[in-house]
């Protein structure tokens, strides 16, 4: 077994160590380079929320022990929008509308070619009205908008609400949801989705 000799600069042979400060120099160097893997790893692994078709964010949301994929209506043009459009909603697919304050609510069922279970909650998530929306008749060609939106039947919140959940028709009956109710809600995690 041989031992490598170092000549230092002040002309003492030392054995095959290396000095202390190369180690720390070393061990700083793979830190940084760990340190840099993580961080770019975790640009790549970070990703925002499931999308829906639609563009918004989902979530899964539990009611009464069922799971909703659940795409969350957290600004103007998408709460004002909602399920407008569409033809259908699955049986366990739910879109729930988060407002930025809690005040009375209504809603109308404009451009819907749907009917559509709604319930809307306090921020603890306590239902303080149900309905069982009926689709209107669309737009007729000699209607002004003005004269369409004012025929449209108004539902509204009964007390003071912030969020409001539409689900495919039938669901409030076959869950019994009725209300003072609770659907479970993280508000924190709800009101961060706001624009």
């Amino acid at each position: 077994m041989s031992t490598t000799h170092i000549v230092t600069s002040h002309g003492r042979a030392r054995s095959g160590r290396m000095p202390w400060p190369f180690k720390v120099a070393i061990a700083v160097g793979v830190i940084a380079v760990m340190i840099g893997m993580v961080v770019a790893q975790g640009k790549e692994g970070v990703k925002g929320p499931k999308r829906s078709a639609a563009g918004l964010p989902l979530e899964t949301i539990k009611v009464v022990g069922e799971s909703f994929e659940t795409e969350i209506a957290a600004d103007t043009p998408s709460r004002s929008k909602g399920l407008g459009g569409r033809t259908e909603i699955g049986r366990n697919e739910a879109m729930l509308f988060v407002f930025p304050v809690t005040q009375p609510l209504g809603f109308w069922m404009k451009d819907c070619d749907m009917d559509i279970d709604l319930a809307f909650m306090d921020r603890n998530g306590v239902i303080t009205a149900v309905h069982s929306m009926k689709h209107e008749d669309p737009k007729g060609k000699d209607e002004t908008q003005e004269q369409y939106e004012a025929r449209l039947k108004r539902y509204d919140s009964g007390k003071d609400a912030i969020y409001a959940m539409e689900f495919q028709p039938g669901t409030l009956e076959r869950l019994g949801l009725k209300e003072g109710q609770t659907i479970t809600l993280d508000h924190g995690r709800m009101r961060a989705y706001l624009r």
